[in-house]
């Protein structure tokens, strides 16, 4: 298989592996909905041997396959920057500083996403911002933006099933010895005493954590968290939960001067390619707040 990849259009040579199917069946294989498909299909932006199909039933037969991307807004572009750490065809991560937002609604106020349309606006990429996923203002780490709008449903479903795995590092005040594991398996809900506040609650919403200590320091250690469900604060009211809170977490943490930002990070993600299945391991840069602890450099690394 072969891609072809610009700004306006992604084309598909295939090697006859879609030949049996029709586009409507191709389509659905990537987790579009029907509303979706058929507007797509209504404006033209599929095509097969640079002909527009109108109708789900048309076969693919050996034609080569070309999607017309969807044009963004126009979004208001930041005069930084983000840093990218990967791409291909499909996405592009990026590597977010603790202590910014996603997206706001106050045009003055600094964001990823608008970082994000910076580096698309140099990049030639005219199609919107869109972050797959979120990360906490006060936590650092990647976050995985769309390059291609067909193939975003494909990605949501990836990341709702968890074929999508996001790991973090936490450095926690607590006495885990090196090697311990932990299975944090507790549901989670709002705090209703305190605002923009979570915790275990059992008739909450379903979710687990994964605990490794990788290293410990005197009262310091540092855990490797993977998730199994992606809910608001997960890992923080977790680890809290069970006594080890999370440096310098503003709501359920402690505070320490060793360190300058909260200490979670969104360290690794591993990803698919959409059409071939080919595994990716993204990994953030090295973050400073972390270069106390002697694994890191091997981690980032694996």
């Amino acid at each position: 298989m072969h891609l072809q990849y610009d700004a306006h259009a992604m084309t598909i040579v295939h090697d006859g592996r879609y030949a049996d199917l029709t586009v409507g069946e191709w389509m659905t294989q990537f987790h579009l909905s029907s509303s979706a498909r058929y507007k797509m299909l209504q404006e033209g932006r599929l095509l097969l041997n640079n002909v527009p199909v109108k109708h789900p039933d048309t076969q693919i037969h050996d034609a080569q396959i070309a999607i017309l991307h969807e044009e963004g807004k126009e979004e208001s572009v930041s005069d930084c920057i983000a840093e990218v750490i990967y791409e291909d065809a499909f996405v592009y991560a990026v590597s977010k500083p603790a202590g910014l937002i996603i997206h706001s609604d106050d045009p003055k106020e600094e964001t990823l996403a608008r970082m994000a349309a910076a580096y698309q606006k140099q990049s030639g990429i005219l199609t919107p911002v869109r972050p797959l996923h979120r990360l906490d203002k006060d936590t650092a780490g990647i976050v995985l933006f769309s390059k291609v709008p067909f193939f975003q449903p494909w990605y949501d479903y990836q990341l709702s099933v968890h074929t999508i795995q996001r790991r973090y590092l936490a450095a926690v005040k607590g006495n885990l010895a090196k090697g311990k594991t932990l299975v944090i398996d507790a549901p989670l809900g709002k705090d209703r005493h305190r605002n923009n506040r979570y915790r275990v609650f059992p008739s909450g919403k379903p979710a687990r954590t994964d605990v490794e200590c990788l290293e410990r320091q005197k009262d310091l250690c540092l855990l490797r968290c993977t998730l199994h469900t992606g809910r608001t604060h997960q890992i923080r009211v977790h680890l809290a939960s069970r006594n080890l809170p999370i440096v310098n977490d503003p709501f359920y943490g402690v505070s320490d001067n060793r360190f300058e930002n909260m200490g979670l990070w969104a360290y690794e993600m591993v990803i698919f390619d959409p059409l071939e299945g080919k595994k990716t391991v993204i990994h953030d840069h090295a973050n400073p707040d972390f270069a106390r602890f002697g694994c890191l450099s091997q981690l980032l690394q694996q």
